[in-house]
């Protein structure tokens, strides 16, 4: 495999297919299979790339082909769907699965040393920093843990969730992660809640306050302390009431001590450090190498995911579903210039 892609003029030519992915994600997948492979669009691929996103059923239009799922938002893998894939949720498939994190470790996450200089008595205490307000049982929960720990100090909220504060973030349509990394290290603490609470579904709002050396209280994924170090960070699922966790709070916010070792403890565990980047590049290659061989799927015949995606065919031709479809547009159009003209405000 190390030789593979030098000359472009020895690439082996593969036919391949993108569907409901975005951004990104179909960005990061061109350019793996661009080292090693000349890819050619297709509409009979042999090879299937997809996920969850615009209707998440555009992959059932296609056949005779290896269909590899990529698992986005804590979506769990129907492998009598697909025939590989990758997400965060820990599960076992043998070699049809690789699971990977959520959320990339950052190199600027290791480097604590860098936080023995700050001034404790400069930091503002802790920031609630969210736009999603009830998507997700997380999104309910911070809020409710939010205004409890406000009864013991106040807490900034730049967001649109709870907001307090008034053109002190970035706006989220702009450069929202350097924009919120500049405004939450600058906290003593960063209420850091997930949407969901599910196993290797670890985001951004944990790996963003241990690179800016804020210290995180989380609330997320159940197995958190399988990959980090709890005692750099306050992990909710380690108490049983809200009042536990803020009196945990209390203590780090009341004891320079305290707070500095948690502070500098390093943030993941040795067992977790793993060059993710070069597994996901070994486990693509290695299935297209396979060629298109796809599993037996449905060996008892069950066709659901056939007969679902006839029908979404015939369901988008409806002169109903065009008008549905633009009258959603119309409302995500609304909302989000609402959203723009609230945060202005």
């Amino acid at each position: 495999m190390e030789n593979m892609g030098v000359e472009s003029d020895s690439m082996k030519k593969i036919k391949i297919q993108i569907v409901d992915l975005y951004g990104k994600y179909i960005l990061a997948t061109e350019k793996l299979l661009k080292k090693y492979y000349e890819i050619e669009y297709s509409d009979e691929p042999d090879f299937l790339f997809y996920s969850v996103y615009r209707t998440g059923r555009e992959h059932y239009k296609y056949k005779n082909c290896v269909k590899i799922f990529i698992g986005l938002e804590g979506v769990i893998p129907d492998f009598n769907e697909c025939d590989y894939a990758m997400g965060s949720y820990p599960m076992n498939v043998g070699e049809r699965y690789l699971q990977t994190p959520y959320q990339g470790l950052e190199p600027d996450m290791f480097e604590r040393e860098r936080f023995k200089k700050i001034n404790i008595s400069e930091r503002k205490f802790c920031n609630f920093v969210y736009s999603n307000a009830n998507n997700g049982k997380g999104a309910t929960l911070r809020q409710e843990f939010c205004k409890e720990l406000m009864k013991y100090k106040k807490v900034d909220c730049p967001g649109r969730v709870l907001n307090n504060m008034t053109d002190a973030i970035e706006a989220r349509d702009g450069n929202w992660y350097q924009g919120k990394s500049e405004f939450i290290k600058n906290y003593k603490f960063t209420i850091a809640f997930e949407n969901i609470s599910m196993p290797g579904m670890i985001t951004e709002k944990l790996i963003q306050a241990f690179q800016v050396g804020t210290i995180p209280i989380y609330w997320g994924d159940p197995d958190v302390g399988k990959m980090f170090n709890t005692n750099a960070f306050i992990n909710c699922h380690d108490y049983s009431s809200w009042d536990e966790i803020i009196e945990r709070v209390k203590e780090i916010d009341n004891d320079d001590e305290k707070y500095m070792n948690m502070l500098l403890e390093n943030p993941v565990l040795e067992s977790y450090k793993k060059d993710y980047a070069k597994a996901t590049e070994d486990f693509i290659v290695g299935i297209i190498e396979k060629g298109n061989s796809p599993y037996e799927k449905n060996p008892l015949g069950w066709e659901a995911g056939i007969k679902a995606a006839e029908e979404l065919q015939r369901m988008e031709k409806s002169v109903w579903y065009r008008i549905y479809s633009l009258q959603r547009k119309a409302e995500r159009g609304m909302k989000k210039i609402i959203g723009f003209v609230k945060e202005r405000n």
